[in-house]
């Protein structure tokens, strides 16, 4: 065959592919983001240096993207993203090249038609193929947005593509280097596209297809083995990076960070492989029909069995040519339609891949048909009619003409919400909008975890804009770790260091931290860069200000629990900044819902942080008694999140609930359905949900909202917060009790009585009103007792009690009552009558009969308790009765017949092999026996469940205490204090071990430190006398100063 008829030398294979990189080239750059996206975030943080944490995955693009570092930061998003359009544009070249040099002899069918060489399409529109696969791969959604923002997933398509062009090319001449180089960018894109793992298994069966027999001659599988091990060296070089830099993190710490992180990548996978097997259907299986090449007998066992086979082979064919058209124009079955929010959490690549192989497949597929309609049958004896003839023209040109329509129609479906994500700028909008916003004076910006890209995008801005003051951006999720102190003081001065002995800790507790936040806010001001709720909120109060919160100090000496109101001056300041707002924000919240059907999700997410921003503003307004304002404050935070499908939901919630005090009947808004039902204990406000719905919509003011958000909080000993709630459920409804109640007991528990007292004359009138229910009426009684018992005594206390429960003793929660504030109060003498009579009303109860032998245990009566338990466990059943020979252990242990015990503890374990309850009892056992090196073991196993056990790693080092392993004890309590270092038992415990083994420098050091973080009344007087003069010989004895 001359050259010129050659397909190899053809237009489609040599130039076509450069014509469409070009024409792709122009239309990406034409089509650029204009910034930032949240696709593209992480990869230009680290890039810029704007990221929290050191960069850990994608070594290949930190290699490529290294002289992006040069660039000035104005400058760099937009380098990223052009580098981008480049590696989209030299992927969909690659796709060109491959699908040219798609062999076309799989069937009978195509042998008889195509006879160049190579089997290569040499019809004449054999450059349709090619071009129609890049059209349909570079104009779909994912593949379009990943090529105009610098995310660094095209980086890893192009690798991918590279490989299946490999592969095809050594087909043709059959040179080991092809494979050698599919073998080394294949193991390079490991490190850096986690999804290449999965199609490993393929890669190496389509190196044994290719390959065959060759790859055994000279070596060939060796060089492929070094190679690939040269190419997954690749996961050195960040580890390498993180401990040249400087980083604070250590090579194992970010090499296992990378390797940890693309093990729950995988995973995540396989646990929806279903979803993985659904994306495959259009991109794996149509390649896999298309390594088949079908034998020229197939399916030829007569004319008719000929007839149906060629048949079903073209609509095979066909259909596989359908779905894949289809899958790239993201309807049911798509990537992008199965995967939500892809491009947000990073998940991207090998979802690309499936739709590159499915243009891939596309390509073969149209070819396959351009050949069966474009050329006839070389060896037919029976030449087509002219009917056949003209079917198979119209046929062949109807393909060609669909084909560019399909094409065109994608492009026209998709250019639009492409060109409205990359050119409405939210996210500059946005951080220009909130760096505005920031003070002109050194400051500290907190936000929460879930804010990173919020910081990120901010540090971006500041940094293109070359701002004076740039204040210090403050994850407070990661204020746990010293390492991220150390990193914040030397990022500034206006954060304080740790000292010594926490700064080598593991964590930095709660109480450590917001002594910190009171020593910056002495000096700095601290803002929020949203609305927050937590531990800081205990201490500290959020105070709207110029479209932040500004952290203020509460008088922690004052009696007072309340939150300063909005004054009015802030109130008028906080109405012209929503008309700010709205007219900046307004046309992209418009435009957030079509871009979220579209799965383009920034603009959603930060009209998501601006509605959240304005309802929590607008709850300030109505606690402020300002309702107008916060009406408006309301309805503007619905608008701004009305792309999403039920709007914000909270404010809502806030909005209706302020009509109906209002008595506005007609409010001309129209609310989400279900609404009530929606905020209730059992969806979006129930413990698992609090946090999300807090941190997606804001705060609540509607009366059941705030008495579940008090509750919470209470649950999490936040009183400050959870009275702020409660109280305010109070003020919103005048006929529930339950709020009132709640406060009430809440106060009691807390031992303030004095803050309880306006709660019971609220509800002691509110009863007047309105008779109790008996379980209210009880709850109420029990409160009061608790103010006599707080304020006077015991016995004071039992005598108001009994007399108002006398009414109420012939039933159940008049006796629950009573038996609760007796065993509370550990009065079993009087607790036990009352729980025999229960028992009486109740025979089956069995946690009633255990809490009998309970009782009786504390009473000293031992064998009576054992008799009770013993009838409690043949009453039981199930995992009830191993959880009753651990209390039948327990008491017999406090009997001093410790080999009973363990008899019953082993049994237990017999029932629950795995309990670790119930092998730390059985050490505990051990250690009460004096049989500490039996007890060892036992610790050892459920410390290998859990390092970090603080429980057990105690009582292991006591145990290693006892039996002299001074060694082992020490490593423990290094393990401890690293958790909690200002805990002054931990420097005791060094000091007696320093002792032990005569290193007084050692003891002296533990002693001090000791005394520094010990609360002078948590020691006997004696014992404190006793370590300061040991401390005072230490020092004279190495003639220091005392």
């Amino acid at each position: 065959m001359s050259d010129n008829n050659n397909p190899l030398n053809s237009f489609a294979a040599t130039r076509l592919p450069w014509v469409v990189a070009a024409g792709a080239l122009v239309l990406y750059l034409a089509t650029l983001h204009s910034w930032i996206s949240f696709a593209s975030l992480p990869a230009v943080s680290h890039v810029g240096g704007w990221h929290d944490l050191p960069q850990t995955k994608q070594p290949l693009l930190y290699l490529v993207t290294l002289p992006l570092k040069l660039l000035p930061a104005s400058a760099l998003p937009f380098a990223m993203n052009g580098l981008a359009s480049v590696f989209g544009a030299l992927t969909l070249a690659l796709l060109v090249r491959s699908v040219a040099l798609l062999p076309h002899d799989r069937t009978k069918e195509q042998r008889q038609r195509e006879q160049s060489e190579h089997s290569l399409l040499s019809i004449g529109l054999n450059w349709m193929p090619p071009l129609f696969a890049a059209l349909i791969c570079g104009l779909q959604l994912s593949f379009w947005q990943h090529s105009t923002s610098g995310t660094g997933e095209i980086l890893n398509l192009l690798l991918f593509a590279y490989v299946i062009r490999c592969l095809l090319e050594y087909r043709l001449d059959d040179k080991p280097s092809w494979l050698i180089r599919a073998t080394v960018v294949f193991a390079i894109s490991i490190p850096n596209n986690w999804g290449m793992i999965g199609f490993l298994p393929l890669f190496g069966v389509a190196l044994l297809w290719t390959g065959r027999m060759r790859l055994f001659h000279e070596g060939l599988w060796l060089k492929l083995l070094f190679t690939g091990i040269a190419g997954l060296s690749l996961y050195l070089l960040l580890p390498l990076v993180a401990v040249m830099t400087g980083s604070g993190y250590s090579f194992t710490e970010v090499l296992t960070d990378n390797l940890g992180d693309q093990k729950s990548f995988l995973s995540n996978l396989f646990s929806n492989r279903l979803v993985v097997m659904v994306m495959a259907c259009t991109s794996i299986l149509p390649l896999l029909l298309l390594g088949i090449r079908w034998p020229v007998s197939f399916g030829d066992t007569n004319a008719a069995a000929s007839a149906i086979t060629t048949v079903l082979l073209r609509l095979v064919h066909f259909l596989f040519l359908v779905a894949c058209v289809y899958t790239a124009f993201d309807h049911l079955f798509s990537p992008r339609k199965l995967v939500k929010a892809q491009q947000v959490v990073g998940v991207g690549a090998p979802f690309i891949t499936f739709y590159y192989l499915g243009s891939l497949s596309a390509g073969y597929f149209l070819g396959y048909l351009l050949l069966l309609f474009g050329k006839e049958d070389a060896r037919r004896w029976q030449k087509p009619t002219e009917f056949t003839k003209a079917l198979n023209r119209g046929a062949y040109g109807g393909l060609s003409v669909a084909a560019l329509v399909v094409a065109a129609l994608l492009a026209w479906q998709n250019i639009g919400a492409v060109w409205t994500h990359n050119k409405n700028d939210v996210t500059g909008i946005y951080t220009k909008w909130l760096s505005a916003k920031l003070p002109k004076v050194s400051a500290v910006l907190l936000s929460d975890g879930d804010m990173s890209p919020q910081r990120q995008l901010l540090k971006a801005e500041l940094a293109r804009s070359n701002r004076e003051n740039t204040p210090l951006l403050v994850d407070t999720h990661r204020l746990a770790s010293p390492r991220y102190h150390a990193h914040l003081a030397k990022l500034s001065p206006a954060w304080p260091a740790l000292s010594d002995e926490v700064a080598d800790s593991v964590r930095v507790d709660e109480f450590l931290i917001l002594d910190k936040l009171h020593e910056v806010a002495d000096k700095t001001p601290i803002f929020y860069t949203h609305p927050s709720f937590g531990y800081f909120f205990e201490q500290f109060h959020g105070q709207p200000e110029n479209g932040l919160f500004r952290l203020a100090k509460y008088d922690l000496g004052g009696e007072s629990l309340d939150k300063p109101r909005l004054a009015s001056t802030a109130a008028g300041s906080e109405t012209e900044r929503l008309a700010s707002i709205k007219s900046t924000f307004s046309d992209l919240a418009d435009e957030a819902g079509d871009l979220q059907q579209s799965n383009f999700q920034d603009t959603l997410i930060i009209m998501s942080w601006l509605s959240r921003n304005v309802n929590a503003r607008g709850v300030e307004l109505a606690r402020s008694n300002r309702p107008s304002e916060a009406e408006a404050m309301y309805r503007a935070a619905n608008e701004l999140f009305k792309g999403s499908p039920g709007g914000n939901i909270t404010a809502q919630a806030n909005l209706r609930h302020l009509f109906e005090m209002q008595n506005n009947t007609n409010p001309e808004i129209e609310f989400t359905e279900n609404l009530a039902e929606m905020l209730s204990e059992q969806n979006l406000l129930s413990i698992s949900q609090i946090n999300h719905t807090l941190k997606t919509y804001g705060p609540l003011d509607e009366p059941n909202a705030c008495l579940l958000l008090g509750q919470f909080f209470e649950s999490q000993s936040q009183i400050r917060q959870a009275y702020h709630e409660l109280v305010r459920a109070t003020e919103l409804t005048t006929t529930d009790p339950e709020p009132l109640l709640f406060v009430a007991n809440m106060f009691v528990t807390y031992g303030m009585p004095d803050k309880t007292q306006p709660f019971i004359d609220k509800l002691r009138t509110m009863k007047q009103a309105k008779p109790f229910q008996i379980e209210q009426e009880m709850r109420l009684i029990k409160i009061e007792t608790g103010v006599r018992l707080l304020q006077d005594d015991l016995e004071t206390a039992e005598k108001y009690l009994t007399g108002q429960l006398q009414p109420h003793m012939d039933t159940l929660p008049g006796l629950r009552t009573l038996l609760g504030f007796y065993m509370d109060n550990e009065l079993p003498e009087k607790a036990l009558p009352i729980l025999d009579l229960w028992i009486k009303e109740n025979p089956n109860d069995i946690d009633a009969q255990v809490g009998r032998g309970l009782l009786l245990a504390q009473l000293k009566k031992f064998d009576d308790a054992i008799s009770a338990l013993e009838t409690a466990f043949e009453d039981s059943s199930g995992s009830a009765k191993a959880n009753i020979r651990s209390q039948l252990a327990a008491v017999l242990v406090e009997k001093g017949e410790f080999d009973t015990a363990l008899k019953h503890i082993n049994d237990a374990l017999d029932n629950d092999p795995e309990s670790g309850k119930f092998l730390y009892q059985k050490a505990t056992i051990f250690m009460q026996m004096k049989e500490h090196e039996n007890a060892i073991p036992i610790f050892d196993d459920l410390l290998a469940l859990n390092e970090w056990n603080h429980e057990v790693l105690a009582n292991r080092a006591e145990s290693f205490m006892a039996t002299k392993q001074y060694a082992n004890a020490k490593e423990d309590y290094e393990k401890l204090q690293s958790l909690t270092p200002n805990d002054p038992r931990m420097y005791l415990r060094f000091a007696q071990i320093a002792e032990a083994q005569n290193s007084a420098a050692e003891e002296l050091k533990n002693y001090e430190l000791f005394l520094k973080y010990l609360e002078q009344d948590s020691v006997p007087a004696t014992e404190l006398e006793q370590i300061q003069k040991r401390v005072e010989e230490l020092r004279a004895a190495q003639g220091a100063t005392p």
